[in-house]
């Protein structure tokens, strides 16, 4: 199973899984011991595996990845929840973003009485994250009016070279590439890469 959070950079992230049973409905029996592992979109390993979370018996277990760990960059981390007896029964993406359309608070300033507090801060951020999703969606998924972090992978053959298609592109964070013999082979870009005018890159390599 996979679930989704979007956070925000230079942030502390704390990322919860609750055990269910069969149904997808919450289990009454205790999981155990759950720990965690955390990589990033490359595959480098930020958390090691057997990382301890907090929580016991049937409560949502839940493991905080400090501002440190993180730093400062967007990426795409993979928290992967394991317990003893199953392994890794869950997978949390964890979308760093470079900002926000509104905070929160916003969201609720239109609202009055009862309906001010009606929503917890977790239904307000889900609703916020599914509008952002419908206004890229509308954009043709080529914009996102907050910088975002993406994986793109492409059918490219010797020097052919390939271009990534996202508008107002403002880096390219690492490139690797699959060998004839399928191993993955690591580009070095360190010497900078050619963003074109219009926010695509054409990155040639040869084999």
């Amino acid at each position: 199973m996979y679930s989704v959070e979007r956070c925000l950079q230079g942030a502390p992230i704390t990322v919860e899984w609750s055990p269910v049973d069969q149904y997808g409905d919450p289990s009454d029996t205790d999981p155990g011991t759950v720990t965690v592992a955390v990589t990033r979109a490359d595959g480098t390993v930020l958390v090691a595996a057997g990382a301890a979370t907090d929580g016991a018996g049937v409560a949502p277990r839940t493991f905080t990845i400090t501002a440190a760990q993180t730093g400062a960059q967007l990426d795409q981390l993979e928290v992967a929840w394991s317990t003893v007896a199953a392994g890794v029964v869950h997978r949390t993406l964890v979308d760093i973003v470079g900002g926000v359309y509104c905070s929160l608070a916003e969201v609720r300033d239109p609202l009055t009485g009862k309906d001010k507090d009606r929503f917890t801060a977790g239904a307000v951020h889900q609703a916020r994250v599914e509008v952002e999703g419908l206004i890229e969606r509308a954009c043709g998924h080529a914009v996102s009016f907050v910088p975002r972090f993406s994986v793109y992978q492409f059918p490219t053959y010797a020097d052919s070279g390939l271009t990534v298609p996202h508008l107002f592109l403002r880096r390219v964070r690492w490139v690797s590439y699959r060998s004839t013999v399928g191993a993955v082979v690591p580009v070095d870009i360190s010497g900078g890469v050619l963003i074109e005018p219009s926010g695509t890159v054409a990155l040639h390599h040869t084999t």
